[in-house]
């Protein structure tokens, strides 16, 4: 009876030990695959880290970067501060800025004048702001006309932040072999100045006269 038993349960008793041992593998593979996710899921997050802060490293020297432009942009390309220069001013029509015997061309309808001790004041300040971006003479780039040019650009942009009505009466002249600048004062004298050198070379005079400041062009264009 015994043999005849064990006969019957051995395959029973042989299935359930493969189907133990199955259920064991399936186990441990599920193990592993549950642990390699997890190995991945974590150096994703390990990455992701990694990434922000990249990202963040990149971000705070781009913002480091922008700040040290702009700083050298403020620098490099200052606006003279006249505000408080310009209390004290006359306005004037443009047709009092005509004189005989000279080619003219200008654009408003109006100006301010003001003292030749203000416009000393006004040309300082300028001077100092045109030097940074005319650091020294070159051909055709950094010449008379160029200065001339740079120094009424930037004596109407420090009027412009003023917020005035009106430009300041600044002419950028030429004699036959130089340019430079005239300003008007508030006596309707003009002025000659030397803006390479911040310098004054007296009133306006002839234009026959064959001299670098014997002006025969002014141009009143800001």
């Amino acid at each position: 009876m015994n043999r005849f038993l064990n006969w019957l349960c051995k395959p029973l008793c042989e299935g359930k030990d493969d189907t133990i041992e199955t259920l064991r593998t399936n186990l441990r593979l599920e193990k592993d695959i549950s642990e390699q996710r997890l190995k991945q899921i974590t150096l994703l997050e390990e990455t992701n880290d990694l990434l922000q802060k990249a990202s963040n490293l990149y971000w705070n020297r781009y913002v480091q970067m922008k700040r040290e432009l702009e700083s050298l942009q403020e620098e490099q390309f200052k606006i003279p501060d006249i505000s408080d220069l310009v209390g004290e001013r006359t306005l004037i029509s443009n047709s009092k800025l005509y004189r005989a015997g000279y080619e003219w061309h200008i654009a408003d309808s109006s100006y301010y004048t003001f003292s030749h001790y203000t416009w000393s004041l006004i040309m300082d300040r300028v001077h100092e702001a045109v030097q940074i971006q005319l650091i020294r003479w070159r051909p055709e780039i950094g010449d008379c006309d160029n200065w001339g040019a740079i120094t009424q650009a930037f004596t109407s942009l420090a009027f412009a932040e003023t917020d005035m009505d009106y430009q300041g009466a600044i002419a950028i002249a030429w004699s036959r072999r130089h340019a430079y600048n005239v300003v008007v004062t508030d006596e309707l004298e003009f002025l000659l100045f030397e803006p390479q050198n911040d310098s004054w070379k007296g009133v306006l005079y002839d234009g026959e006269y064959d001299d670098s400041y014997a002006t025969r062009k002014l141009f009143f264009i800001t």
